[in-house]
């Protein structure tokens, strides 16, 4: 059986975003432990306060490929925007009011065999003399599209736009270019999608 994410109708509330008050469709998912509700979909009436919730974050992170609010809407009314990447929202601030879907299919590890997952990281990946390896612990994980260009690694959003074309393109290449020109040459990079786990230092408290 191919594996499906448990899926919820929920009432968000005291995010601060746009969706406060609005009733949306929710997944959680074994990669990130059920540690957040990830954004699945929306009903007809709440599409423009997701569409500034979505603007608004993005704003924030300082990775929005668009300069203004009316830019981003028309971007999102053409079906072409392309988040990048997962909204999530802390389980405490969703109300669950349905469950639509039980999870199923395969699970690696059933969560009372063991205490919880500790990631071990290699020092040839963090650096250092001291020990030959470290102790993480996922702080988070989503859908990401990356790039690798020379001998670093971009991810969509997270990294400046024209720093990721500069690198890829040549700083002659896009020179001339304005920001309509520079959004679309930044999309139509070779983007590929993975999950991306984000590794940090291990609570042992």
């Amino acid at each position: 059986m191919d594996y499906s994410p448990k899926i919820i109708k929920g009432r968000v509330s005291g995010t601060g975003w746009p969706i406060d008050g609005h009733t949306l469709y929710f997944s959680l998912w074994d990669y990130d432990n059920y540690g957040c509700y990830h954004l699945h979909t929306w009903p007809k009436e709440a599409d423009e306060a997701v569409m500034r919730t979505l603007y608004e974050a993005e704003e924030a992170e300082g990775m929005c490929c668009c300069d203004t609010m009316q830019e981003f809407e028309k971007l999102w009314k053409s079906g072409k925007y392309d988040p990048g990447g997962v909204f999530t929202v802390a389980l405490d601030k969703v109300e669950v009011l349905e469950v639509i879907q039980q999870r199923a299919g395969p699970r690696k590890i059933g969560p009372a065999a063991v205490d919880r997952a500790v990631q071990k990281v290699e020092t040839d990946v963090v650096c250092g003399d001291e020990c030959a390896s470290w102790a993480g612990a996922v702080s988070e994980a989503a859908v990401k599209e990356y790039l690798i260009a020379g001998d670093r690694i971009y991810f969509k959003g997270d990294d400046g736009m024209e720093d990721v074309l500069e690198a890829v393109l040549g700083w002659e290449e896009i020179v001339g270019y304005n920001s309509e020109e520079m959004s679309k040459a930044y999309n139509d990079l070779a983007w590929r999608k993975a999950i991306v786990v984000g590794i940090a230092p291990a609570d042992w408290e």
